[in-house]
């Protein structure tokens, strides 16, 4: 698949994939892909398959008759045994020895551990599963991985399940939560026990430390020397752990989706620890427990958990279990090449929230850290689904720039729907102390500001002035550069017309200005900026006449008669400081 030379396959019920535990097949559908018909009563390997069928996994989702050529069949041992219509099983007498592949429904998982809040690599990681599941058909599972119980908590488990909501990533199954599934890693654990395939340790923390010790003099490379995988005596009274017995030869190699080919010299692993003194089950088995019961069959993971892969390949073949694929994404880092953190950008997902981001934004934004579909920046949601494919990522960090992140949202901002930027422009506005804006004038003011803003915060602070009673004291800059130096005559004369005018239109309002300003021979400026600030408080809105009759006549006059007002009360124009 994609880097790794497996074939690829479109298929909306899934990928293509190798079928690693034939047990765990009990029935497959042949579904021809020509005209011509799967013979009846007969066993066919690849080659005879070739080009006229494929073997589907069961269960599957509902699948309606193809064509009347549809047969069903039943694994029996290492062959094909093909039904009839009639279910009625016709073995026959020799069977060719069958390798396959099948089409199997793609379960992958995000599974974070509720230490602290959703960050933005977190984020990533869960989107890139969203977007890979979606495009093909599969399932998203949200596992929540809470065994370090001191450092767990239910607001961190609430903050990623509300920031995966704002990001439109709800899950198709979870949250799960790995403590309560603490019998099953132990029954794991004990079985390989049973089996010959772990043991129980009893150094101590002191043993354990002299033998790296000695490790570290001799410029050998700290680990478990295995001593304890011969003992016999197992002291009842004695604290121990269950470490699993690692294969001291060959290699553990995997086709990763992204990465390509992986390899590890099981000589340069130890055994892996299972279960802790304190009966405590470990990260990694508690991982392949959880991915076999739950059918997790693509682990879509950041790069810094390669070198757990190989310890997990281990454990499912030792218990008998499928093994996934894998897919290692690189990493986040700043600007600065350093590792990704809070100087960075690397804060909660929801911060993002508070700054004024739109969720598809973030989204866009994210999933351009490492993956392209040609030259185009900007996606929409249905875009990414439709397709990113988690192969075509690239192998190289990926740099978080905030500045990018903030010129994708002010694209979103002004392509969307004013009422797609409703809801969290009304947050915004609750946030600053506007309490129950009007609906239908946030709705009317919006499409004025989604150019000028890149982001809700920026817009919300662009648009106070529609809400409150009075933008009384004006910014201070805006105050002596724009109003304090203008003539009072031309703006009482404008308040006096747009008092006269009958009906409050932008026509009128429009055509009131251009009246003054003829009559005292000015550029439309020298009215139009001292009227922005008697309105606004600031320098800046939209065009003067559509904030005006945005604002209406009641709030436009009695905030113009303000002006008027302290116009008047200035003997003389106040010069600006050089």
């Amino acid at each position: 698949m994609g880097k790794t030379g497996q074939e690829r396959h479109s298929n909306p019920t899934g990928l293509l994939m190798p079928v690693r535990n034939r047990a765990s097949l009990q029935k497959v559908i042949i579904l021809p892909m020509t005209g011509d018909a799967l013979e009846e009563n007969s066993v066919y390997n690849d080659h005879k398959l070739n080009g006229c069928g494929r073997l589907l996994a069961h269960p599957l989702p509902p699948i309606g008759p193809v064509n009347r050529y549809q047969n069903y069949c039943i694994l029996f041992q290492n062959r094909i045994v093909v039904h009839d219509r009639t279910n009625r099983e016709r073995q026959p007498e020799t069977a060719v020895p069958f390798h396959w592949r099948v089409i199997m429904t793609v379960r992958t998982r995000f599974a974070p551990s509720p230490t602290g809040f959703l960050h933005i690599g977190g984020a990533r990681t869960a989107l890139f599963c969203h977007l890979h599941t979606r495009r093909v058909g599969g399932k998203f599972i949200l596992r929540i991985e809470d065994t370090d119980r001191e450092r767990s908590s239910q607001e961190a488990v609430d903050a990623i399940i509300e920031g995966l909501h704002w990001l439109g990533l709800d899950p198709d199954e979870g949250p799960y939560f790995q403590s309560d599934n603490t019998e099953h890693y132990l029954a794991a654990a004990h079985r390989l026990l049973a089996e010959g395939k772990a043991y129980r340790c009893y150094c101590s923390r002191e043993t354990l430390d002299e033998l790296r010790n000695q490790q570290r003099e001799q410029q050998i490379k700290p680990r478990y020397d295995g001593r304890c995988r011969s003992r016999t005596e197992f002291p009842a009274d004695q604290p121990h752990v269950i470490r699993f017995i690692t294969p001291a030869a060959g290699v553990t190699a995997w086709d990763d989706q992204i990465q390509g080919t992986i390899r590890f010299q099981n000589d340069e692993l130890d055994d892996l620890i299972l279960v802790r003194s304190d009966g405590a089950p470990t990260y990694n088995l508690a991982v392949v427990v959880d991915d076999h019961n739950m059918g997790i069959n693509l682990v879509i993971r950041g790069e810094d958990h390669i070198s757990n892969t190989p310890r997990q390949i281990h454990l499912f073949q030792a218990l008998g279990w499928a093994v996934p694929e894998y897919a290692h994404m690189p990493l986040l880092h700043g600007a600065d090449g350093s590792k990704l953190s809070k100087r960075h950008g690397a804060v909660s997902v929801l911060q993002y929230r508070e700054d004024g981001f739109l969720a598809s934004a973030v989204n866009n934004y994210l999933v351009r850290l490492g993956w392209s579909h040609g030259e185009q920046e900007i996606f929409t949601m249905a875009e990414l689904e439709q397709w990113f494919d988690v192969r075509d990522l690239g192998r190289s960090a990926a740099i978080f720039n905030l500045s990018k992140l903030l010129w994708i949202n002010g694209h979103h901002i002004r392509a969307a729907d004013p009422d797609q930027l409703l809801p969290d422009l009304l947050w915004q506005l609750e946030k600053r102390g506007i309490s129950s804006p009007d609906r239908d004038l946030v709705r009317a003011i919006m499409p004025e500001f989604q150019p000028r803003a890149k982001t809700l915060v920026e817009m919300a602070e662009k648009c106070h002035f529609f809400f409150v009673d009075s933008v009384v004291p004006y910014e201070e800059k805006a105050a002596k550069k724009h109003f304090f130096q203008a003539a009072p005559e031309p703006f009482c004369a404008l308040l006096a017309a747009l008092t006269a005018l009958p009906v409050w239109e932008m026509a009128a309002i429009e055509q009131s200005f251009r009246q003054v300003v003829a009559d005292h021979g000015l550029e439309m400026g020298q009215l139009a900026q001292p009227v922005r600030v008697a309105l606004t408080g600031t320098a800046t809105s939209p065009g003067i006449h559509e904030t005006l009759f945005l604002l209406g006549r009641e709030k436009s006059l009695k905030r113009l008669q303000e002006g008027a007002d302290l116009l008047q009360k200035t003997p003389t124009p106040v010069s600006e400081k050089s």
